[in-house]
Parts: structure tokens; sequence; C-alpha cells
């Protein structure tokens, strides 16, 4: 899944545009709400959107269902879950996440709401937005040591942590990273790969330009990024374009996933002048479901 779509829930305009952005998933933002009116009706519009979209399926290609829910610390991280869990979304993305304990609490009440709602178990994945503050970063490393089930991958918002160290930079225009934030974005790409997940690129402002966004994008898949967040249809464009894998990269990646199917039982396989193992075969898996390909 290349490109992840933020869209804010009590938005009825960008809303009913989200479906046909081409984004391979939307992400009902319940967490920026305007105001405590705004973030009722926005939970609301979120469980009926994602109801009314189940099963939708535009130009041959389902896109997936996430919702971005509060923080922890907040008193309304709870409603929000129960509000993605109504419309039974894919995933929940929880924003600033210091340490593993967030993702086993959230992961210990969508076990309960899954329950009461009738989902199945284990349905609902968990991204964490890390990297919020220094200590953070430094402490990434702890996520790698207990690796949750319900863990899809790992995201950040680089605004943020660079609000947080007094950053004057984030990035040039041709996608060139600077110093901690270089660092940080680094340590969640190593981690997502430690952990065989998901490694999303952070979201950037609307009003970033064409050329740089694009820049971006084509950094972020460079650097072993799976996917990166869009605000609007033209992002969305962009890192479709950066993500989508070559005809010579889906080849490969249908030939290790098939040399595996015949040899079913088998932890290596060869492939002409390589050994490859179980590692290659989710790479390749990764590959194809990116552009929602069946992968066996």
């Amino acid at each position: 899944m290349r490109s992840w779509l933020l869209v804010p829930a009590e938005d009825e305009e960008q809303l009913e545009d989200a479906a046909s952005s081409g984004a391979d998933v939307v992400v009902l933002d319940l967490d920026h709400a305007r105001s405590e009116s705004a973030r009722i009706e926005g939970r609301e519009r979120a469980a009926d959107w994602m109801r009314n979209h189940r099963e939708q399926v535009l130009h041959g290609q389902n896109f997936a269902r996430w919702v971005r829910i509060s923080p922890i610390e907040s008193e309304h991280w709870r409603e929000d879950l129960r509000a993605a869990l109504a419309g039974a979304a894919e995933g929940v993305f929880l924003p600033a996440v210091p340490g593993p304990a967030y993702v086993q609490q959230l992961a210990s009440e969508v076990y309960e709401v899954e329950q009461r709602s009738g989902i199945a178990h284990g349905a609902t994945q968990i991204i964490p937005l890390v990297a919020a503050r220094p200590q953070g970063v430094l402490s990434l490393g702890q996520f790698a040591e207990n690796i949750q089930p319900r863990l899809g991958g790992f995201s950040w918002e680089s605004a943020v942590l660079a609000e947080a160290i007094s950053a004057r930079r984030e990035y040039s225009g041709s996608g060139e990273w600077f110093g901690a934030l270089a660092h940080a974005r680094a340590q969640i790409v190593l981690l997502a790969k430690a952990c065989g997940l998901l490694a999303l690129e952070s979201a950037q402002p609307t009003e970033t330009s064409a050329d740089t966004f694009t820049n971006l994008a084509m950094s972020a898949r460079a650097d072993g990024f799976n996917g990166m967040f869009a605000r609007n249809a033209a992002q969305v464009k962009a890192i479709n374009a950066a993500f989508t894998p070559t005809e010579s990269e889906l080849t490969r990646a249908q030939s290790v996933v098939a040399q595996f199917t015949s040899s079913p039982n088998s932890d290596h396989v060869r492939l002409g002048n390589r050994v490859l193992n179980r590692s290659d075969l989710h790479r390749a898996r990764q590959v194809l479901e990116s552009m929602n390909m069946g992968v066996g």
C-alpha cells in the first residue's frame, strides 16, 4: 500500500472525494477536530463512511480504511477507537507513542472492542506514530524486543519532532533530510525492516510545492519506505508514481513467490544464482501487495 490519504473525519466534502482520490488507503483523522462538536460529528461520519465503503471497489481496486485516533494521554482515544471499530476499520494509527507499552494498552482495548463489535479477533492492525520526542527516537529499539501481533508498521511526524528539538529546517527542496530528523527517519526504516513491517513516510503540508513533494516521495522510496502519507489527491498521485514497482521488480517478486509456492515446506529456494530465504519471500509479497496483486 503506497499512498495513505489523511482526511479530516468531520469534513463532509473531503470525505466524499476520498473514495475517488486514487489512494491505496484512506485514513480518517479523528485527532485534529476543531471543536468538541466537530469531534463528535467526525466520529459519526467516520463510522458511517466506513460502513458505506466497506465493500467498495473502484476501477477494480480496493482501498483500505484506517482511522487515526487521539493520543492515549487524551480523554478522547477510547471513544475514537469505538467509532473506528463501529465501521470495522482495517487499522488504527496511534499518535505520540513513546514506547511499546502504549501499543500494548491500545491492543488490549482493541481486543475488547472487537469482541463487543463482532469483529474477528486480530483483524484490526495498529501502526504507532513514533519518534515524537528525542527520548522516543533514542528508545525505538524497544519495539523490536517485543513485537506485538497487531503491529502493521511504524511511521512518524517530522513536523512534531522538528518542533520538539527546535529544528529550523527539515529537508531541502531536493528531498534531502537534515540533522536529527535524518537520523530519526533512518531509525524508523531500520526498525520496521528488522520487524518485517511497513515503514511509512511522514505527512507533509498541503502547501509543499509539487516539485519538493515529488522529490520527498522519491527519496522515501529510495530510502526503503513502503509508502507515504498524503493530504490531497495531488500528493496521492505523486506518491503512487514514486512507489509503484517497476515491471522488473514485479516480475522478480512474482518469480520469488512462485519458487516458494512450488516448495511450500522449504525455508530456502534458489532463483538464478541466488539462494533466497523467507525474508526474501516476505519482501516479494510486500511488493505485490503494494499493487493489490495476489501473492499466493
